[in-house]
């Protein structure tokens, strides 16, 4: 093996450590609040994660192409429209325009969705693999980092009552 070979290998070893510290160091923390523009499927075009203050937020980073996002997103919609007053569901996908409208035509969906083509969210939660969920409690702290398809009933329960679930970090 090349020395060069040696050097990447280690670069790619040490930015995987790098974004799984960043994920648990987040837990615990206030959530940015981050401006959502670009909303489609829902109400109002753009907002802010503090316009959702006392709700609990997930955030569900998504792709048309992912089979378990997809199957995540009919649970997320259910749990977003039985209880729309306690929590605040928002997808975000790097998909370009385009693509997502195709999608939704095919498979409507009752949840905002937030594009992303250029990457831009995904600074604040920083993920290799999809889905990839960040759950904020009430107050506006990470509560949870994980994926979608983890998330059951008895986790959005939990987490509506102030709760911890017990999920698996995404590291």
């Amino acid at each position: 093996m090349t020395y060069t070979k040696l050097i990447l290998i280690a670069f790619c070893l040490l930015g995987t450590l790098n974004l799984s510290a960043q994920s648990s160091k987040l837990i615990g923390k206030p959530a940015p609040d981050i401006h959502f523009t670009d909303v489609l499927n829902d109400t109002q075009t753009s907002y802010k994660l503090s316009d959702f203050k006392g709700k609990v937020v997930i955030i569900d980073f998504w792709a048309t192409w992912c089979g378990h996002c997809i199957n995540s997103l009919p649970h997320l919609a259910k749990w977003q429209k039985k209880y729309s007053k306690t929590i605040k569901i928002i997808t975000i996908s790097t998909d370009v325009k385009s693509r997502l409208q195709k999608f939704l035509h095919t498979k409507p969906l009752e949840l905002p969705v937030v594009m992303d083509s250029l990457g831009e969210y995904r600074k604040y939660f920083p993920h290799f693999e999809l889905p990839h969920t960040v759950i904020i409690d009430q107050k506006g702290f990470v509560k949870s980092i994980t994926a979608g398809d983890k998330l059951n009933d008895k986790d959005i329960d939990l987490l509506i009552h102030g709760k911890n679930p017990n999920l698996p970090l995404k590291e």
